[in-house]
């Protein structure tokens, strides 16, 4: 394949390990180094991966995920009664394990692996019954393998795809900086806490992180030395990234902007005129049309060459105007089968969503659509205080070395990710920036490149570290906040601090404390109203699992999530009070124990003041709230539901 003929005749140092390489054309050798990283990498990752998953109850979003995989790669997703915002291969991926092992959602049920007392609600009809059995929402129930092994099995099968990942990254590092810089990143990967938190739940978001790394070597590769066979692998890894999340949407522009500074930009910056790339023009649209061909070719291959309706699989669509032009001549083409119709109602899906918002919550305040200045706030909670130290010794460091041509192929997704990152109206959780995130942490081990030995001293102070300040939180990575503050998820919430994964260490931390016949209470994270399988499979009769609707206990232990005390996703916001209150315990570092008759006057119950409404921009106004009167169930002890 054709590039500027100065990418393939610059003058560049040869690679020497431990000192700057610059632009190097030549990759290292895989030799003991890279093993040796590997090795690090997996011994650390795949246990960590098993213990967290092992310790946490599962998330919120894993039944949602695993389901869309397991209907994916059985065949059903296309059929409908499924709406997606992202499109299926990652979660396709996930289930891999699943699928070979015979757990599958068209099984019959096992009783075993089902929630003690859970209702069969599958109707007489058996069409129906086949249909409501493979299209059931609490898919991790009813196999052969109970559910807690499922999410470990997902844990560990997506640590065993992280660790290429890893490893990659340190081939990658040592190229472009050295030795040195990537022995460096690889321990900022092995502590970093909110990779470590996102590698074992079945959601996409570090796999999307993954996928980029890929593109970006694999136009590096290309563009140093293309090949044929450099030029599939990078439409190859383009389509991935596409297809890992809706964001990769992004993957084929910076691809393209990757190409124009290689062919244009580098040559006349090396004193080559436009005169003399003028014929080149025609050649590189040929190249570029090829590329564009075959990144659609992968991506219906990655959708399993899907053939189906779009508005089957997305949200219902809303037109300001009925008779504009998309209205009345677009929109009908929705209801005809494409070729990777999923893509397009994962993309529907996505803009939907992000015209419509999300309710945002940030120091304390709630909004549908967010803050352009979410994410970076949110990092000066969820970014570990050491790596702020080696972000700023890399700023520094361009003093010391001018930036790389290399360095292109992290530094502009990078950039390219900005500005939607800021734009997002889907402000959810930092696990939604973690590919640019990743892509800094790559950029920032240049502060390493023929460091001295004082300033290396530094940095793996910082880092090392941050590593240990980490570990502090055991398996809770994903509640990690990086120094002490009151009452954090008053500030920051949802996933950054509670993603429902605590059941298993609440249950634990019942059968450590005895309560002597006073009710317990548990007001846990889930989009419906309790009781969900989960609360059943973990909890069974050792709490009363409070629903939204009802109004709060007066007396006995209260367990209830972070989420639910800062007011976010939940009307009326009864449980206000406790913002004001220290609670008694926290288990798993996410959900606060507050026991109601200590709190209380003596002989009397607690006592809930209303609070006021607070009116959120583009939400609808609250429904009045029921009156609170005093729980007289309380007054015996939990049973079995």
């Amino acid at each position: 394949m054709d590039v500027a003929s100065s990418a393939a005749s610059d003058s560049l140092p040869a690679l020497s390990d431990g000192k700057p390489s610059c632009c190097s054309r030549a990759l290292p050798p895989l030799d003991r180094w890279f093993w040796l990283a590997t090795l690090l990498i997996a011994l650390v990752v795949i246990p960590r991966s098993a213990m967290i998953s092992w310790s946490h109850s599962g998330y919120i979003d894993d039944d949602w995920h695993i389901r869309r995989g397991l209907l994916f790669v059985t065949g059903h997703l296309s059929e409908g009664m499924i709406s997606i915002e992202n499109p299926p291969l990652a979660d396709g991926l996930m289930v891999l394990p699943l699928v070979a092992m015979g757990c599958t959602p068209d099984e019959p049920l096992k009783a075993a692996t089902m929630p003690p007392g859970w209702p069969d609600t599958q109707p007489d009809i058996p069409q129906l019954a086949r249909q409501a059995l493979i299209y059931r929402a609490h898919v991790i129930f009813g196999h052969q393998l109970r559910p807690d092994v499922i999410l470990l099995i997902i844990a560990i099968w997506k640590a065993f795809l992280w660790v290429p990942c890893a490893a990659l990254i340190f081939h990658w590092c040592r190229a472009i900086y050295g030795l040195g810089s990537a022995w460096l990143v690889t321990a900022m990967l092995l502590v970093e806490p909110n990779i470590a938190a996102h590698i074992p739940p079945a959601a996409a978001d570090i796999l999307s992180a993954e996928s980029f790394v890929l593109l970006g070597f694999c136009a590096w590769r290309y563009f140093v030395s293309p090949t044929r066979w450099k030029f599939a692998m990078l439409t190859f890894a383009s389509a991935l990234a596409m297809q890992m999340k809706t964001s990769g949407i992004l993957a084929p522009f910076v691809v393209l902007l990757w190409a124009i500074f290689e062919w244009y930009i580098r040559p006349m910056r090396n004193g080559v005129r436009w005169s003399e790339l003028r014929p080149t023009l025609r050649k590189r649209f040929d190249t570029v049309l090829l590329a564009g061909l075959l990144v659609v070719g992968w991506c219906w291959a990655m959708l399993l060459f899907d053939v189906s309706i779009p508005r089957n699989n997305t949200w219902s669509i809303d037109y300001a105007n009925r008779d504009s032009f998309v209205a009345r001549h677009l929109d009908p083409l929705l209801d005809l089968r494409w070729p990777g119709g999923l893509y397009i109602a994962a993309v529907i899906g996505e803009m939907q969503h992000m015209r419509h918002g999300h309710w945002g919550f940030l120091l304390g305040m709630h909004r549908i659509g967010g803050w352009w200045y979410y994410f970076p706030v949110l990092s000066t909670f969820k970014v570990p205080i050491g790596f702020g130290v080696v972000f700023l010794i890399a700023i520094y460091s361009l003093r010391k070395f001018r930036p790389r041509w290399a360095e292109l192929y992290l530094l502009l997704p990078l950039l390219v990710w900005i500005p939607p990152m800021l734009m997002s109206r889907l402000n959810i959780g930092f696990r939604h920036v973690l590919a640019p995130y990743l892509l800094a942490l790559i950029l920032s081990s240049r502060c390493a490149a023929g460091a001295g030995r004082g300033l290396r001293a530094i940095l793996w102070i910082a880092v090392i570290g941050s590593g240990i300040h980490a570990a502090t939180y055991g398996a809770d990575y994903l509640s990690y906040v990086n120094f002490p503050r009151h009452k954090p998820y008053l500030s920051i919430n949802d996933s950054n601090i509670d993603w429902a994964q605590s059941l298993r260490q609440v249950a634990r931390w019942l059968n450590a404390h005895p309560h002597a016949g006073r009710p317990v209470y548990l007001g846990y994270f889930d989009i419906k109203d309790a009781p969900t399988p989960k609360t059943w499979w973990y909890i069974g009769d050792r709490a009363n699992i409070l629903s939204r609707s009802e109004p709060p206990p007066t007396h006995g232990i209260l367990i209830i999530s972070p989420i639910w005390e800062a007011g976010l996703y939940y009307w009326p916001d009864v449980y206000a009070q406790l913002r004001e209150m220290e609670p008694d315990a926290i288990i798993g570092h996410c959900m606060l124990v507050y026991d109601l008759d200590k709190h209380a006057p003596p002989g009397k119950p607690f006592h809930w003041d209303p609070p006021p409404y607070r009116f959120i921009p583009g939400w609808t106004s609250p429904q009045p709230r029921p009156p609170i009167e005093p729980d007289h169930a309380a007054e015996s002890p939990a049973t079995a539901p």
